[in-house]
């Protein structure tokens, strides 16, 4: 056998026990009743599983909140990170250090980054209070207002992951043509001209993929929503937690993970299509 049909057949195998062998057990047991508290129990109930997720209003509710989340944090995150990106693509002095220092949020573990800025939104001890009484606005209390509350879950998913926004489109940057700008350069056009018929069109792929990644991974979204929230904004995750893990009903859970990958299918699908129609 040829090496490049034996590392094919390995890499297939690695696939399918890793990642399609779950999906296919969660679809097959989303028909089942099966809870971890009863094992004993262990029936097949067609759709009824599927039917009590699409009848509990409150996973619509997470839905939405989640939909709002992703939204938000993610219009944010890119807005930034592309900024920044350009920021640090000129030539300056210093600019190698800046590059590493931007990137440290993300190599700290989530939960982590939220008891951070948990600690520094806290009424006790928190810098953010310490500002808003030094200004005369007093104690906000940021983790008991449910405005406040959502607002530090998005800069918490901000902080931590616009630099890996930043760092995409660095690479991306720093790895365009330098012809077309030469050209422009001769041609006289503006700033803005060559950012908007030159650098966006040259990015558009690389900011496809991370529109794509980071969305379906705001789908994900539960440290910041578990610890500062204390979960009274339930993320899909969230809706997880506390319908699957905490009953340990499996049945119902497979149900809910085949809904969720059809969700991310579904919505990566049509930012695929739009970036492709448009040529965002």
């Amino acid at each position: 056998m040829r090496i490049e049909y034996l590392v094919s057949t390995i890499v297939l195998l690695f696939l399918y026990s890793w990642l399609f062998f779950p999906f296919i057990y969660s679809i097959y047991i989303s028909f089942f009743e099966y809870v971890l508290t009863r094992p004993d129990v262990f029936r097949f109930v067609g759709i009824k599983n599927y039917v009590q997720l699409f009848n509990d209003h409150m996973f619509y509710t997470s839905l939405t909140i989640t939909f709002t989340y992703a939204v938000i944090a993610l219009t944010i995150e890119f807005l930034l990170g592309l900024g920044i990106a350009l920021f640090l693509s000129k030539d300056m002095y210093g600019v190698g250090i800046m590059r590493i220092v931007v990137g440290i949020p993300i190599l700290l573990v989530p939960a982590a980054t939220t008891i951070l800025w948990k600690a520094l939104s806290s009424k006790t001890y928190g810098i953010f209070d310490l500002i808003t009484s030094y200004l005369g606005l007093g104690s906000l209390g940021w983790w008991d207002d449910p405005v406040l509350s959502s607002i530090l879950v998005i800069l918490v998913d901000v902080w931590q992951w616009t630099p890996f926004v930043a760092i995409v489109l660095l690479a991306a940057i720093l790895g365009l043509p330098k012809e077309p700008y030469e050209a422009a350069k001769v041609d006289g056009l503006s700033t803005y001209t060559v950012f908007t018929k030159i650098t966006l069109p040259m990015l558009r792929p690389t900011i496809m993929i991370i529109l794509i990644l980071r969305f379906l991974d705001l789908l994900k979204l539960l440290e910041p929503v578990l610890l500062i929230t204390k979960g009274s904004y339930p993320t899909l995750s969230m809706y997880v937690w506390r319908y699957v893990f905490k009953s340990l009903n499996i049945g119902f859970g497979g149900a809910f993970s085949t809904i969720y990958w059809l969700i991310a299918w579904i919505l990566a699908t049509i930012l695929l299509r739009i970036f492709l129609k448009y040529r965002i």
